[in-house]
């Protein structure tokens, strides 16, 4: 029993993802961390904002990874046939858009104006936009194909080259620009790694498979609109907010609240494992008699981690931020408990979200009919950081309340 237990390809996969997630996570972590001691919280403010504005520019693309792993786990022993054919099509239409290409160069120099962004900024903005979709597929079909050996390299590798542009900032080297270039170069590798790896799949020598579809066909699909609006509800609860204060507020101001943010991310960073694999796991018609069972427990999980660590951000509030970010973020130290609340609500929202997603359910579009709500809250209540983040607090409880809910009343109905 345990030894089939141990050579299923699901728990071993898992176990991989989940050890690369938590490098990942760990590099991510200390990306922002080093980050900021080197930049300051005017610098940070920034860096911050740009991956706010990369993860809201990127939403017409974030149903990519949902879509084409689902797209392969149906597919069955084709898999390797339809992901080179989706690579193919894919590399197809990033050279007819070459001329998207050219209006996001000349956009470049717009966005300081309507962001407050550098210049610097704006233009790793554009090129992570433009090349980080790609980047997107090939991650996509890699977890697609199962091939979460090949995967958890190449998000580990790429997040690794991602730090050291923060690290060379950090030792007092090439600053914001080093930081920005790492940012870079971890996008340009991850497409070539996974090229190379699709390239090198074994395929079925008498089938083939094309897929020749419409980008506009795919895109307009009822279930690829349900996923996207979907995602662009988690994106804009964790990163409008960044943006608003950026807009609005004083520079400094952004960084410290942006130094908040990530304390109360932190949790999502430690449940990313869980994050990573629901979306998967959910999707795949052998784990169809556990899901119920699984997602019982993970909410029983997020109940755990969110008691600890409120009460880990209460006792050592001070101590953590004058170690991990130094004085100058020490402003936030009494803010931290309701980082801790934030946090557990914002992966609570995360994890319920993708698996609505991967069930198919149409409560996956619960936090897009939201948005208006938080948008018009942070105009109307945000008009301090501690005002904007009690919003995200109620806003993220009611959210995590409707999915909790509606998966319970889905299973008592199903019972």
């Amino acid at each position: 029993m345990l030894g089939r237990i141990l050579r299923n390809k699901f728990i071993k996969g898992g176990f991989l993802l989940s050890v690369s997630t938590v490098i990942v996570n760990f590099f991510h972590y200390f990306f922002h961390v080093l980050s900021a001691r080197a930049v300051g919280p005017v610098g940070y403010g920034e860096i911050v904002s740009v991956f706010s504005y990369l993860a809201i520019a990127s939403i017409p693309f974030s149903t990519i990874p949902a879509m084409l792993i689902r797209r392969l786990g149906y597919a069955g022993k084709r898999r390797a046939e339809v992901a080179r054919a989706i690579e193919i099509w894919a590399l197809f239409k990033l050279k007819q858009w070459w001329l998207l290409a050219v209006v996001l160069f000349l956009l470049a120099f717009v966005i300081p104006s309507v962001t407050k962004l550098s210049l610097a900024a704006s233009f790793i903005l554009v090129f992570a936009v433009y090349f980080g979709l790609m980047n997107t597929v090939y991650m996509a079909l890699l977890n697609g194909l199962q091939l979460f050996a090949e995967a958890s390299i190449v998000a580990v590798i790429s997040a690794g080259i991602k730090l050291s542009g923060a690290a060379i900032a950090f030792i007092g080297f090439a600053g914001l620009r080093g930081i920005y270039t790492g940012l870079g170069a971890s996008i340009l590798f991850g497409i070539l790694y996974g090229r190379h790896i699709l390239t090198h799949q074994k395929q079925h020598p008498k089938k083939t498979y094309t897929f020749d579809r419409r980008l506009r066909s795919v895109l307009l699909e009822t279930s690829t609109l349900l996923t996207s609006f979907s995602l662009l509800g988690i994106v804009f609860l964790g990163n409008v907010d960044i943006i608003y204060v950026k807009k609005f507020f004083p520079d400094d101001q952004a960084g410290i609240y942006g130094a908040w943010s990530l304390f109360a991310k932190t949790l999502f960073y430690f449940l990313g494992p869980i994050n990573a694999l629901t979306l998967i796991f959910f999707s795949a018609k052998e784990t169809k008699k556990n899901q119920t069972k699984t997602m019982y427990a993970v909410l029983c999980l997020l109940v755990l981690t969110g008691i600890s660590a409120w009460g880990l951000y209460t006792i050592f509030s001070r101590q953590l931020v004058a170690v991990i970010l130094g004085k100058e973020f020490s402003v936030i130290a009494q803010l931290l408990p309701q980082a801790a609340i934030f946090g557990i609500l914002y992966a609570a929202c995360n994890i319920m979200n993708n698996y609505f997603v991967a069930r198919k359910h149409k409560a996956q579009i619960v936090g897009f009919l939201a948005v208006p709500i938080y948008i018009v809250s942070l105009f109307f209540m945000g008009t301090s950081v501690q005002s904007i983040i009690q919003v995200n607090i109620s806003y993220s409880a009611a959210l995590a309340g409707a999915y909790i809910f509606i998966f319970l009343s889905s299973r008592y109905k199903t019972a």
